[in-house]
């Protein structure tokens, strides 16, 4: 396991333990998605996961353009900004065939030779990295959307000071936001860091 998450390894790092828990919550949501198919008799078209303190700002672009637009090759679809070397994993739209792959990354840590020919697939620092080289090499082809497709950031909850009253806010983490101007998809948050220093 030496070749996955070296920036944050499980072992010695608490958020590489949460990372392998988000892991293991999600592939036990597909094992149950499973068999609900199984049970309905038919198949989802597209699976979507995204972070808890993912924040959105619009509608997403339309499902059925990105299924037109895969041609019988599984796709993955994530955001073109904060790919941290990898592929951002703040929200992630796939296509059915992907799924198996990307959403069993728990059991390709814990006993990568059971899940992935050798040699490993989830290579890489990061979760970011593992996830582009899983994708890689399953022929998962990963088309990046633009803020407009995908509108979405990193969000948190801030305490402030106004009167005397201290009060709780919604706020937008500048590192991870798109560049795109703030002001043109909401009037009611601010950037954490401009929270942090009135």
């Amino acid at each position: 396991r030496g070749y996955m998450l070296q920036q944050y390894p499980p072992a010695r790092s608490a958020p590489g333990r949460r990372i392998l828990s988000l892991w293991m919550a999600r592939e036990r949501l597909w094992n149950y998605t499973l068999q609900i198919e199984a049970g309905i008799g038919r198949r989802y078209a597209l699976a979507v996961w995204q972070r808890d303190d993912t924040h959105w700002l619009g509608d997403i672009t339309d499902a059925s353009a990105l299924l037109a637009s895969s041609k019988g090759v599984p796709r993955a679809w994530s955001s073109s900004w904060g790919q941290e070397f990898g592929l951002n994993d703040k929200v992630f739209i796939m296509e059915r065939a992907a799924a198996p792959v990307l959403l069993t990354l728990y059991s390709a840590y814990m006993r990568p030779a059971l899940v992935r020919p050798s040699p490993p697939s989830a290579i890489g620092v990061n979760p970011e990295k593992v996830i582009c080289s899983t994708a890689q090499c399953g022929s998962i082809e990963t088309p990046l959307l633009n803020f407009r497709e995908l509108p979405v950031s990193v969000a948190q909850l801030m305490p402030s000071n106004h009167s005397g009253k201290t009060q709780v806010s919604l706020c937008v983490l500048y590192r991870y936001w798109s560049g795109e101007k703030l002001a043109d998809w909401t009037n009611s948050t601010d950037f954490c860091e401009n929270l942090a220093t009135s």
